[in-house]
């Protein structure tokens, strides 16, 4: 089983929705190319690539809460910070990396099948069905399966 993603995008919750688009639109120099008003705003961006990396030495200790070893302090199991966050509710970020894939099942068996089964049940948004995963350091994952057109 393959991941067959079609798009992927960074998405940042606020509940300073108005005051960050327009933060956005100023930083960009552009509007939305979608908006949703009070709900949603989408920018197009050149060239968006996710890089992984691994810190020098010297700057560790800037991601230590992060790591695997002990992320934030949790007591980890076999899913690690993704398991801690859950249950204790204390670990959260604003930021998510959002895959839209072509078929939401498929790619949820995929992440199952890698030891990260997504904890909750698929939401529907108003742009399609969602579910929310966590890789090995517990970020964010979206799941999205647009709304056919």
């Amino acid at each position: 089983m393959v991941l067959h993603y079609t798009n992927a995008f960074v998405t940042i919750a606020s509940v300073n929705w108005e005051s960050l688009v327009n933060f956005y639109t100023k930083l960009l120099e552009q509007k939305p190319v979608l908006l949703t008003p009070n709900v949603y705003a989408e920018f197009n961006l050149v060239g968006m690539r996710l890089g992984i990396f691994q810190p020098k030495n010297t700057n560790e200790s800037e991601f230590e809460a992060m790591s695997n070893d002990n992320p934030l302090g949790f007591e980890s199991d076999t899913l690690g910070l993704a398991n801690a966050a859950l249950t204790t509710g204390t670990a959260k970020s604003k930021i998510s990396l959002c895959l839209e894939v072509s078929n939401l099942e498929d790619a949820i068996a995929h992440l199952t099948s890698l030891g990260y089964p997504p904890p909750g049940e698929i939401s529907i948004a108003s742009h399609g069905r969602e579910i929310y995963a966590y890789d090995p350091d517990g970020n964010r994952l979206i799941l999205h399966q647009a709304k056919e057109s």
